[in-house]
């Protein structure tokens, strides 16, 4: 074991760890299943258009809150330990770090640093600096990609959309603390295909993570389509399982808001353990009903989000073939809360975990969601492959629903710079054909009648 991971032996730090790697384990993720979508068309992130099986769950709830006899929906979910590497999670849980294989050592490194009282509460100052000076988007990005999201990777590496308006001044970290003088990182986020869905995400993590900030504007109007992602989320059921003294001291920002009943196997792993389940839970999402997490489930984000993450799994893929086969998480973030997608290209399998607190309390970050979001950034070291061979999932049936443009996908780019789109071309050329032909028909039919 390293000098450095062995000072926080029975730290309060490790204490945290192996609390929260037990609670954690049994969040769910929820798989979505696309119904249509017009991933065929030249269009960016922002203007992508999904409709998934969610929202029309949403809808038979709609009437069946009108029509009390239909029963509840039903909605497949999988558990966190299902789709991490539950031996890791498990030794390191009941014995410490100790147990923590000398491969992983700076992968929980990073975490436990991240952790420790003073520099966490460096990073805090710095995000609710910027917060209360300096709320504007360019700034809550800069800040959240270096005090948050790139503390968590042993690299610690990151960089902002080059395009990115409003840079701050001398390219400096916005937060405006005097312990803070770093400079921070741009380059080339765009992903995708000029032929097919593309665009630049805010922040690119260890150039594998997308992450996109959604902020609030004066005419972010809500549309209708909202009420239907976020505002006829059941209340969660309360679990009736009283957790001990230690688990209560021991879970700073809980934030499990699914409940449990009993399960019914779909197909159980090759360990004869972990069955990928299913069970009512009258919504895809149980939300709470705040506004900054109602941003992330508005219909046109929700949809760019989802193609975002597509997208970015494609290229990630493309780009290193040792990722085939992983589940490739993509972030999306308010001030206040978290979002993660995760898509398997190989396997066309999409899942999307619960909303989830950034901060438990005035300026102080959960420790629940910087766990998290570290187990999907370390995705590559901590998740299982092939999870497609071991349960059995539904597609999300993207490959489907863009036919014959898949090829493009499969070619999908990171990080190099994209040929104009094509949706010029078909303003430009595909639509003037198309007019003229229809003015010719009346001519056409003259002449075949005469």
């Amino acid at each position: 074991m390293s000098e450095e991971l062995e000072t926080f032996i029975g730290s309060k730090e490790e204490f945290w760890l192996t609390a929260l790697l037990r609670e954690t384990k049994n969040k769910i993720l929820v798989p979505h299943v696309i119904e249509q979508c017009n991933g065929m068309k030249p269009v960016s992130f922002a203007n992508a258009d999904i409709l998934f099986q969610g929202f029309l769950t949403l809808r038979s709830m709609r009437l069946r809150f009108e029509n009390p006899v239909l029963p509840p929906p039903e909605m497949k979910h999988i558990f966190y330990h299902e789709i991490f590497r539950t031996w890791l999670f498990g030794y390191v849980a009941e014995e410490g770090l100790k147990a923590v294989p000398s491969i992983y050592e700076e992968t929980f490194l990073c975490l436990l640093e991240f952790l420790e009282p003073e520099r966490m509460a460096f990073h805090e100052r710095a995000i609710a600096n910027c917060l209360k000076f300096k709320n504007d988007a360019t700034s809550l990005t800069a800040v959240l990609a270096e005090h948050f999201f790139s503390q968590l990777t042993p690299d610690h590496s990151y960089f902002m959309d080059e395009n990115i308006p409003k840079k701050p001044d001398k390219l400096q970290c916005p937060c405006n603390l005097d312990e803070c003088k770093q400079r921070l990182n741009f380059g080339n986020t765009a992903i995708g295909s000029s032929v097919v869905w593309h665009g630049c995400p805010d922040i690119f993590i260890d150039q594998r993570v997308p992450v996109t900030v959604i902020t609030e504007t004066k005419d972010n109007t809500v549309e209708d389509d909202t009420e239907l992602y976020g505002s006829f989320a059941e209340p969660a059921a309360k679990k009736t399982k009283k957790r001990s003294n230690e688990e209560e001291q021991s879970s700073p920002g809980s934030d499990n808001s699914f409940v449990a009943p009993v399960a019914k196997k779909l197909k159980i792993g090759s360990d004869g353990a972990n069955p990928c389940t299913s069970r009512s839970v009258g919504m895809c999402i149980a939300m709470e009903n705040n506004k900054s997490s109602d941003i992330l489930f508005r219909s046109n984000i929700i949809d760019q989000i989802m193609a975002s993450a597509m997208t970015n799994a494609f290229a990630q893929v493309n780009s290193n073939s040792h990722l085939k086969g992983l589940m490739i998480p993509s972030f999306a973030c308010t001030q206040d809360y978290i979002l993660v997608f995760l898509y398997d290209p190989e396997n066309d399998i999409l899942l999307q975990t619960n909303v989830f607190k950034l901060f438990e309390g005035p300026g102080r970050l959960s420790i629940s969601a910087i766990v998290q979001v570290w187990m999907f950034l370390n995705f590559v070291e901590l998740l299982k492959p092939d999870l497609a061979n071991e349960y059995e999932f539904e597609p999300s049936r993207f490959h489907n629903s863009v036919m014959g443009y898949l090829s493009h996908y499969k070619n999908a780019t990171y990080g190099e710079k994209l040929g104009p789109s094509e949706s010029n071309y078909i303003g430009e050329v595909v639509m003037p054909i198309m007019f003229s032909a229809c003015n010719h028909i009346p001519a056409r039919n003259r002449a075949s009648s005469s």
